[in-house]
């Protein structure tokens, strides 16, 4: 056992940051030098965690010690996401290289701090890496990249290495067209990948006892630094506005407008839209620009005139029933409260209003996001009123979504496959607009079930029949 141990420590002299020196000591005797103490009799080894930057090794030899003292610093770091704030990231792969050899390896805590352990005097090199998933992105994001490449604003450090997403050394309209095309998801990955990190150089003098090394992270595209989009602007997943009625005939193509609820000044939006079923988004616009879609495939465009000259590029995406609208340009839009903000071409018969994704942003010429808003739309269809069972199947509980074009009272039962009724809602005073009502589906058996709706308004009484379906919980 003693010869395996004399060859172990052979083996740690060798490394070049560390020392040795020889020193005899009492037998049973026990030396503090450093951050960690190895101490023993024949045969037998103990350790202590020690404060400080060295390492002390001790072991019995017959009757003599041989001491081993290693001198360095304790390396540790922590991991942030470079907003304004800071938020910490864990999960973050962190490897400690010497000149390109890999010393070691461990990962970031919850709270984003990572401990590399002991090193001697030199310089050292990071290589981090992390399976977070891409976030803070939209068209802001695009928008603060033309500022920056038309010289209005100045990106820097980290912020500058996250607008290069195409890896090309450059941050200009081509950028700014990959950071929405993502967003779109028209591409789903960036020439970049996903994370950009920010290490300062790491120098070991002799003497130090600990180094922090801070972190910085963004997601590439992510230039603004908002981790997520401004949260003031995150809307709930709320319908829009009813705003008057659009009587349109089953599976005619019709022209769907959005209304801003009030006025402004727009140089960016990120709109994400929950899409009734059954409606086909053939074409957007907004003023003076006629949206692309990203549901075919297209050449890459390269340079463009339009990005140069401040014009800007509507995409949009349609993928089941979800909606993604990107658009941002140098020259804004100013619109007045109750203007369309968008025309939707649409094919298909709506049975229900559009309904805004909380990751939706509109943000003015500067770049800089808008707090809480609205949008509006008229209620569509050649039918007075709409519903919907939202979602259908369910295993748990259901929503019955409601557009109703004014005062009225609502009732319904709902009823199993064996006309047994299973369930009575209370009578509803409505008004025109947007209503969602509850289903407790979750205590029901899994089967088909019949939904009667009758609305009663001021000149007419309508009545509905919907299926829904249980499915086992």
């Amino acid at each position: 056992m003693i010869r395996q141990l004399i060859i172990s420590f052979c083996c740690l002299l060798a490394c070049p940051s560390l020392f040795a020196q020889w020193a005899t000591v009492s037998a049973g005797g026990n030396d503090t030098v450093g951050a960690l103490v190895m101490s023993s009799s024949v045969g037998e080894v103990m350790v202590h965690e020690m404060g400080g930057g060295g390492l002390n090794l001790q072991f019995g030899v017959q009757q003599a010690y041989r001491s081993f003292v290693w001198v360095g610093a304790r390396m540790k770091g922590r991991v942030m996401y470079a907003t304004t704030a800071g938020v910490p990231m864990g999960q973050v792969q962190v490897t400690l290289l010497d000149s390109g050899q890999v010393l070691m390896t461990t990962t970031s805590d919850a709270a984003g701090y990572f401990d590399l352990g002991l090193v001697g005097g030199g310089t050292y090199q990071l290589q981090l890496s992390t399976t977070a998933a891409w976030r803070g992105v939209n068209t802001t994001d695009a928008l603060v990249v033309m500022r920056h490449f038309t010289g209005n604003l100045v990106l820097s450090g980290l912020r500058l290495e996250a607008g290069n997403v195409n890896l090309r050394g450059l941050v200009n309209g081509q950028e700014a067209l990959a950071i929405t095309r993502r967003k779109v998801q028209h591409i789903m990955q960036l020439p970049s990948g996903d994370w950009a990190f920010q290490v300062p150089p790491i120098e070991v003098q002799t003497g130090d006892t600990l180094v922090n090394v801070p972190v910085s992270a963004l997601s590439y595209g992510d230039v603004n630094a908002s981790y997520f989009p401004n949260p003031a602007a995150r809307l709930s997943g709320e319908p829009l506005l009813a705003a008057g009625r659009l009587f349109t005939e089953p599976g005619e193509r019709f022209e769907w407008p959005i209304y801003l609820t009030e006025a402004m000044s727009i140089g960016a939006m990120t709109l994400e839209f929950l899409v009734p079923e059954g409606l086909e988004i053939r074409g957007v616009e907004i003023p003076g620009h006629r949206g692309q879609s990203m549901n075919s495939p297209v050449e890459d465009w390269g340079p463009s005139a339009a990005l140069a000259s401040g014009g800007g590029h509507l995409l949009y995406r349609q993928e089941g029933d979800v909606l993604r609208v990107s658009w941002f340009g140098l020259n804004p839009l100013v619109l007045e409260k109750g203007a369309a903000i968008l025309r939707l071409l649409v094919q298909g018969k709506p049975g229900a209003m559009l309904r805004l994704s909380p990751t939706s942003e509109l943000a003015d010429e500067t770049a800089t996001p808008y707090g809480f808003f609205r949008l509006a739309a008229p209620v569509p269809g050649h039918d007075s009123w709409q519903v919907g069972l939202l979602p259908n199947p369910t295993a748990t509980t259901a929503n019955l979504a409601l557009t109703l074009p004014g005062e009225g009272q609502l009732q319904y039962t709902v009823v199993d496959a064996l006309g047994r009724e299973v369930h009575r809602g209370e009578q509803v005073y409505t008004t025109a607009g947007y209503y969602e009502v509850l289903l407790p589906s979750q205590t029901w058996a899994s089967g088909t079930y019949s939904v009667s709706l009758q609305w009663q308004g001021r000149t007419s009484t309508e009545q509905r029949m919907l299926r829904l379906v249980k499915a086992g919980s």
